[in-house]
Parts: C-alpha cells; structure tokens; sequence
C-alpha cells in the first residue's frame, strides 16, 4: 500500500456549538486509519473531554468502532497521524502518542499511552502535520523556541557525537538551530520542526510572508514542504508556498476561495489538495469541492455528492482529511430532530462517494448499571456455589422428592443429557447462525483482524452490541425447546437418544412444568454459571438440573431390552 501523508488541523479559537460539544468535528487519517473527534463537556471532570471514533475502510463499507482515550481531558489543539501513531496535541502544550493497534485492544492497561516531549517551547504548535514516509510528525512553532533544537541533517562533519582524539573518545556537540541561524539578523518569527523517534528536529525556517498571516495550514514530507496561507492584510486571498532544506519559493496563488470555506489542506505524493466548503441553507446539502495543485494550476473537481437517506439533511459543520488515495469527509446528518456524525469516502475528482457514509459511533462510556449487573452475577454465583456445597454434603434422600420412572424407562446420566443437549445446540445454530450470528459478526469484526482482542475490545465498550446475538440465540434455543417438548416431551437430541421428560411421579408432565424448566435455564443466562449448574446433574440424587428442581421434571431414557436366552434342544 503506498504511504502518504496525513494532516491535521487546527483553529486557534475554540468555537461553541452548544451544550453537547466545544469545538466542532474534526478529523486526521492515512492509508490505514481515520481518526474523528470533537472536544464535548465532561460533567465528571473540570476539564472537557473527547468524543473519539476510529474507522476502517473496507471493500464492505466504512466502519466506525469506539477508540479508547476518553481518559484524557482538555482542549486538543492539533493532530496528526504517522503510520499507526496518533499524535494529539493539547492546549496547555501537552503532546501524547497513542497507538491505534494498542488502543483498541483492551487488554492492555489504561496507561498504554505514551506522554512524549512537549512541543518545542511547551507552546501549541501553529499548526502540525503528519507523514507516513518519513515516519515524521512536522510543526510550525516560534523561532525563539528552536535554538536548541539539533539539526534534521547534520553536517557530514558534525553527523557523529563519538570522537576520538589522543586515543581518547570524547563527545563532540551535534550541531542545533542556532548553529545555522544568523542572530545578527532578525531571523523569520517561525521555523519549521519535526518529531522523530522520540525527539525534535529543527527542519528550517518558514518564509517571512507567514508572519502576517491570520490563517495556517501545512503539508510536510520528506523533502518538501506547503504552507497554504492568508495574509491579515489580505485575508480574502489564499497563498502557497512551496519549500525545501535550501529554502522556498515565492507564494504561489491559492484557489480563488475564502479563507474560512478551507475544511481541508492535503498532500498526496506532492499532489496538493485545498477541501472547500460552500454554506448554504441547513436544508440543502452544502456545496463541497476539492481543488487540486496540478501543472502549476489549480483545478476543481466536481461537488461531492451526500447520497443519504430522504430524511436525512447535512449541516455546514464538516471536516475533510486524507484517506488512502480519496478524501474522508466527517460531518452532521439531521434525521428527525435527531443529529449525528456521519463519514464517507470520495475521490478527489468529487461526485459520487468511493465508499457510502457510516454513521460514526463515539465511544461508549460504562454504565452505571454495568457494576450492579457484575454484583448481580456475584450474588448468584455465591448462591450457586452454596447450592452445590449442599447438594454434595448432604446427598440424601431427603433432599429431594422421591422419584419414580415411567415402566421401561431408568434415568437418564450426564452423557447421555450432554450428548442431546450437543445436538439441539447444533440444530439451533442451523437456524441462528446465518439469522442472527453472521449479520453481527459482518457488522462489527474486520476481516483479517485478530478476533478474540476485537471481541475482548467490544466487551468493553459496548457490552450490550457484545451479548446480543447470544441474547437472539438464547431465546431461539429455549423457544425451541420448549416447542418441542410441548408437543413431543422431548427434543431432538432426546428423541434421538431415546430420551423423554416426565414428572417426578413417573408420569408425563404438565404443559406448566416444561415452561418452568425451559424458562429456568441460569446455566444459559448468566456466564461462568455453567460449569457449576450442569455438575447437578451429576451431583443430585435424580440427575437434575435447577430447572428440573423447580419443575418438578426428570429426564429418563428407554431401557435396553436384555437379550431372551435362547434354550439348547440339543
């Protein structure tokens, strides 16, 4: 897959949408990862927190999945993307690494973030960017902040610390910024840095024109670098310049549109790309264009298109970066009164979408209910551990009724239950599998991806997505079950083990006890009760599950008929 760059952006002035959100959506992503986020109230905490997604795009469609970090709190104000790393800058000039393969296994501690160093200056950078090939995250800071900074290539004289001299191996200084900028001159406000392998690099310095500039956006690569800009002066006027190590080149013209319509500045393999918004009515759907740096002209694609549903209407709040070789749009759909974050993927030419928009889900915080549902499930494990203390200390015939079998019928052991309870699980998941299992399975796994640390992840975050397909396939089986044997005392499995459900008096049971005794299956209901309840069938006097205690039921199998001895006339 060809590597390229990812961008992220940045407004200096928070903006405020309402109660439910800070700043408005935004969003970074390259070839493998798309990250969306909103800065929204924390009423746990003084400072605000994040509304996290992380998405995939496969060829079945865009997925979304909840991206652990609601952790952290406070105003992000930059981010960038480099390979499998997010990078998030916070206001207070706070610079974290998280990795996308380790956030959403949820195995690993909730301190499997990375606390990196501060950006140069503990300040927010002016504005940062991400690249894929250089393994680098670039910035824009203030020049004062960067003389110590060591140089992002050394001079072929000064490229090693280790020296030797007399014999002796001493550390020779590698050279920094202020070995290279002239102090006798006023140098350029800002400079150019990037992070590398855990430290900062002074890069260069950024043309004067930027001085003035009230707007910023940067695309940084290996060898060459943008910065899409505005003057103060002029701010109704975008510029371009383009730059390398040996210096840039005068501001190019920008595509003929405001400022404040700029939703995106992306690069693509030194192809750069200007996202532009047109607002509208709230009712229609905004006009979005990408504008496109080719043979030193800049050409504009066709609108895309927001082919969502009739009711569906798309706001002006939209947010566009890099996605493999197309763009990502992350904005509002209004259905009903009811507003959501939606994304898709588009070429750069526009029209219609590469790949149709998702609804993207934010991370689903734990309930309250989710620990007394865990002192739920304790309560009743001790209730079913002191149940079986019982039963096995005190296996007497007074425990329980006395029992009698029907004629030509004995009771049935554990294998024989265990083997038919095999068989109508296996009948059941004829009919559950492709009906409940599969559609869930589609809806949130990805193909290739490790399943077991993909379901531990959803455990977590949204327990109820977790459990219910085996919800469905729960009330399927006892549903089944309880069909079967109201009409035939027995199930499939039984039947084909010679198996039968009869009272305790040996005769055959009510329609009210086979309800009870279906309806009262915990070993299905609450996990890790299994083990525990199936070992009464083993442990009791009659071979009964806890269903069958509260029933008042057995199950019996037929009786092997033993050969007639035949007489020797002989």
């Amino acid at each position: 897959m060809i590597a390229w760059a990812s961008i992220g952006l940045w407004s200096p002035s928070a903006i405020t949408y309402g109660d439910d959100r800070i700043t408005p959506i935004k969003s970074v992503g390259n070839a493998d990862h798309l990250w969306i986020y909103r800065t929204v109230p924390d009423a746990n905490s003084k400072h605000p927190g994040v509304t996290f997604a992380y998405g995939q795009s496969l060829d079945s469609g865009l997925r979304f999945r909840g991206f652990r970090g609601g952790e952290f709190g406070g105003y992000i104000a930059a981010s960038a993307i480099r390979g499998d790393n997010l990078h998030v800058f916070y206001r207070d000039g706070s610079h974290y690494r998280l990795r996308f393969v380790q956030r959403v296994a949820s195995e690993l501690p909730r301190d499997d973030d990375f606390p990196e160093l501060t950006a140069p200056g503990d300040v927010v950078p002016l504005a940062v960017y991400g690249d894929t090939e250089s393994d680098a995250v670039y910035a824009i800071v203030a020049t004062r902040s960067v003389l110590d900074l060591p140089l992002h290539i050394q001079p072929a004289n000064e490229a090693s610390t280790d020296v030797t001299t007399n014999g002796q191996q001493v550390q020779k200084p590698i050279a920094t910024a202020a070995s290279v900028i002239d102090m006798d001159q006023p140098p350029p406000l800002h400079s150019l840095v990037r992070y590398h392998r855990g430290a900062w690099q002074f890069v260069t310095l950024c043309p004067v024109e930027l001085e003035s500039a009230s707007f910023h956006r940067l695309a940084a690569g290996r060898d060459s670098f943008a910065i899409l800009f505005a003057s103060s002066e002029d701010d109704s006027n975008l510029k371009l310049s383009f730059g390398t190590l040996n210096g840039w080149q005068p501001p190019a013209r920008g595509p003929n549109i405001s400022p404040s319509n700029v939703i995106g500045f992306l690069n693509n393999r030194k192809v750069y790309t200007v996202v532009s918004i047109e607002r509208t009515d709230d009712t229609i759907p905004p006009i979005v264009k990408a504008h496109q740096w080719l043979d030193g002209v800049w050409k504009a694609g066709e609108p895309f298109q927001f082919d969502l549903q009739e009711s569906q209407t798309v706001g002006t709040e939209i947010a566009a970066t890099r996605y493999g070789e197309d763009i990502a749009l992350a904005f509002e759909a209004t259905s009903e009164g009811s507003t959501s974050v939606w994304s898709g993927v588009w070429p750069p030419s526009g029209g219609a979408p590469s790949i149709e928009s998702a609804e993207v889900t934010p991370l689903r915080q734990k309930s309250a209910g989710s620990a007394a549902s865990q002192n739920v499930s304790i309560a009743i494990a001790i209730m079913l551990s002191a149940l079986l203390f019982v039963v096995f200390v005190r296996r007497t015939p007074s425990l329980f009724v006395e029992m009698e079998t029907p004629p030509g019928y004995t009771l049935a052991g554990f294998g024989k239950r265990a083997s038919a309870f095999s068989i109508d699980l296996f009948v059941v998941a004829l009919v559950a599998v492709p009906l409940f299992v599969t559609p869930w399975i589609t809806a949130n796994f990805t193909p290739g991806d490790d399943f077991q640390r993909e379901l531990s992840y959803l455990l977590e975050t949204d327990p109820n997505a977790a459990f219910a397909p085996w919800a469905k396939v729960l009330l399927l089986f006892v549903a089944y079950s309880m069909a079967m044997e109201l009409a035939f005392r027995a199930t499939i499995g039984k039947l084909a083990l010679g198996l039968q459900v009869c009272s305790t008096s040996g005769k055959p049971c009510s329609s009210l006890s086979v309800i009870v005794r279906n309806l009262l299956r915990f070993e299905l209901y609450y996990k890790g009760s299994f083990l525990p309840l199936a070992m009464l069938v083993i442990l009791t006097r009659n071979h009964q599950r806890l269903g069958d205690l509260v029933a008042g039921t057995l199950v019996v199998e037929r009786q092997k008929t033993a050969p007639t001895p035949q007489n020797d006339s002989q």
